[in-house]
């Protein structure tokens, strides 16, 4: 579900998430395009109380999909920020893709639901070596913070 507000002199949007969390920014991920060099910038500002982005906390199964990136990997938080914020605002059924400037990995991404708690994702990464598709189930116990649990 997602629904924008307006309110203020300057009616300034106000998008609010699956989770119920209200984000000022959507990083274009409602249009299908996240913008991944504005979410990179967001993401080093990032703070515990009061995050300006969502975050998918991502496994090693995850870090094999998106390139084989290790834990440490500076291109990881991209990824993480616009698959979280993907899942936190974009319909089901939308696509939505993003080119990690760091790494230039592409991710196409396609969101289902499934129940309040958690949705259903599909897609494909493509880095310069190869492709990969994958699909998962990722689930929130916090407002914009996301935990794959299963992918395949």
């Amino acid at each position: 579900m997602l629904t924008a507000t307006f309110a203020g002199p300057v009616q300034a949007a106000i998008f609010v998430g699956y989770t119920g969390k209200q984000w000022a920014n959507d990083y274009g991920v409602v249009t299908g395009t996240c913008q991944a060099d504005q979410l990179a910038k967001a993401t080093e500002a990032n703070t515990a109380a009061d995050p300006l982005t969502a975050t998918l906390k991502i496994g090693p199964p995850m870090n094999r999909l998106l390139g084989e990136k290790s834990p440490q990997s500076s291109d990881l938080p991209i990824d993480s920020a616009c698959f979280g914020h993907a899942l936190e605002l974009v319909p089901a059924g939308q696509r939505i893709h993003w080119v990690n400037p760091i790494s230039g990995s592409i991710v196409h991404l396609i969101l289902g639901n499934t129940s309040d708690t958690c949705r259903m994702f599909s897609g494909v990464t493509i880095t310069t070596n190869e492709k990969k598709t994958f699909r998962g189930l990722a689930c929130s116990r916090e407002h914009g913070v996301w935990m794959v649990k299963k992918v395949q």
